[in-house]
């Protein structure tokens, strides 16, 4: 039943910080008085001058504890944000429509009716390279081209405008395991889409299903559930 595929499209069209430790370590207790005892810092010239072990502050472009590398590309570096933020992300996007049996009434006669089926699978790459207003919610914004293997929902609906060339998402990184997703729709509004969680794999996958209800035109019979949508966005950090 090819007029109810805009729903689908329009779904998906629509649809679609942690600071890093900024503490200085060492130094601190010294006034630099040298009329007190030599001996009152076990001989240290000053405090203020000794080398940290790691690295103190990863995003100042100092090289702290003068190992020859800086801020995140510094292992003491690893495991705090942003320095784990990816800068690029493979992004798959994929929509699923199974259509159900409903019923028309067909003067004053109940006819079965088989809502079609149809499916859009896009890829996409995603960097930071914007054309696009950031998500001001989020911590980064990505953007890129998505390229379709499978859209039949366009092709139910060959008069609708094409599914959208691009897409732009927003990220806030809650955690290591659970990212929260924005997407921006065709008017440059950002709406929050939810939470994408680690598959264990380092895919982070946000999966929404829902039951499509609507008043079919020519029908007659009022609001009917007319199929099943799951809608499922992955992102993978790019190698």
């Amino acid at each position: 039943m090819t007029r109810y595929a805009h729903l689908v499209v329009l779904l998906l069209t629509l649809g679609l910080l942690t600071a890093c430790p900024t503490g200085r370590n060492g130094g601190g207790g010294d006034d630099d008085d040298d009329s007190g005892p030599a001996d009152d810092d076990d001989g240290a010239e000053d405090d203020d001058d000794a080398v940290p072990e790691n690295e103190t502050d990863c995003q100042d472009g100092v090289d702290e504890d003068q190992d020859g590398v800086t801020d995140c590309e510094d292992d003491d570096c690893f495991d705090v944000a942003p320095c784990w933020w990816p800068e690029a992300l493979d992004h798959v996007g994929d929509v699923q429509f199974d259509g159900w049996e409903i019923e028309c009434d067909f003067m004053g006669v109940p006819v079965p009716y088989e809502v079609d089926d149809c499916a859009t699978t896009y890829t996409s790459p995603l960097g930071m390279d914007l054309t696009v207003d950031p998500c001001a919610s989020c911590d980064r914004t990505f953007e890129g081209p998505f390229t379709y293997s499978v859209d039949s929902c366009s092709d139910l609906l060959p008069d609708s405008p094409p599914p959208p060339a691009s897409g732009a998402f927003g990220l806030v990184f809650t955690s290591e395991t659970e990212w929260q997703v924005w997407s921006q729709n065709a008017d440059g509004v950002w709406n929050e889409v939810g939470a994408a969680t680690d598959d264990g794999s380092g895919t982070f996958v946000y999966t929404a299903e829902s039951v499509i209800t609507d008043d079919p035109p020519d029908c007659n019979n009022g609001d009917q559930d007319l199929g099943n949508l799951v809608v499922t966005l992955s992102f993978t950090e790019t190698p």
